[in-house]
């Protein structure tokens, strides 16, 4: 009778307790060790990441792109002893500054959110009678790694109006003046009738220089007390 045959195990005996003790040593490795390092607003790792890091391993950062690092807080860390790392912030590191913005002449130059930094943004006003010219809006941009407005800041000019309509049969007062200033006023006034019947003032006697170069009402009209009649009766 022949003996019997001994089938070979796919993983020798011999080799198992060797790849059983290199995968502890891994994962008592990887359990005395220090995952990832933080990640930050304004400021990033130099060099790439590793998924675990060595007790006592140092990492260190740097501020972003658009942000400029003030002593003398630590912009790095250490893996430590109880895997996990030493405190560290990005408030070291500040938001690059556009350049300081004064008030336009005859106006306000207002912060939105009362910073320079890139982001934010300006407003501009006009005092009363003045109108803007340019963008009343300016953004704080990164331009490279310098920040930047977008555009340059808008000036107030003083209200102006040309001169108000003439009238047929009336006039208005200071008719020699050719540029009129915010407010201005003037008054319309009927001439005498060639006839017995007394020409009327139709609309406001009074209009003045208002925003946007514009007379605050239209011009009025003189007409005949007949004509008023037969406008009112049609």
């Amino acid at each position: 009778m022949a003996p019997p045959v001994l089938l070979e195990r796919p993983f020798p005996s011999r080799r198992f307790p060797g790849l059983l003790l290199a995968a502890l040593v891994l994962r008592l490795s990887f359990s005395d060790a220090c995952e990832a390092p933080p990640t930050f607003e304004a400021m990033e790792l130099i060099g790439k990441p590793k998924p675990y890091y060595k007790i006592g391993e140092r990492v260190d950062y740097k501020c972003k792109k658009g942000y400029f690092y003030i002593p003398p807080l630590a912009t790095h860390s250490i893996c430590d002893r109880n895997h996990t790392w030493l405190p560290v912030s990005d408030e070291g590191c500040y938001r690059e500054m556009c350049p300081h913005i004064q008030d336009p002449l005859n106006g306000e130059a207002v912060l939105a959110n009362e910073s320079y930094a890139f982001g934010s943004e300006i407003h501009f006003i006009c005092n009363e009678g003045y109108y803007l010219i340019g963008k009343d809006i300016l953004y704080c941009e990164l331009k490279d790694t310098v920040a930047v407005w977008s555009g340059k800041p808008p000036i107030c000019e003083k209200v102006l109006c040309t001169p108000p309509p003439k009238i047929k049969n009336g006039k208005h007062t200071f008719s020699e003046v050719e540029v009129f200033e915010y407010l201005d006023a003037v008054t319309y006034s009927c001439d005498p009738a060639p006839g017995p019947d007394p020409f009327s003032l139709i609309g406001e006697s009074t209009i003045y220089c208002g925003n946007n170069s514009t007379w605050s009402h239209a011009a009025p009209e003189c007409k005949g007390n007949l004509s008023i009649y037969f406008l009112l009766h049609l």
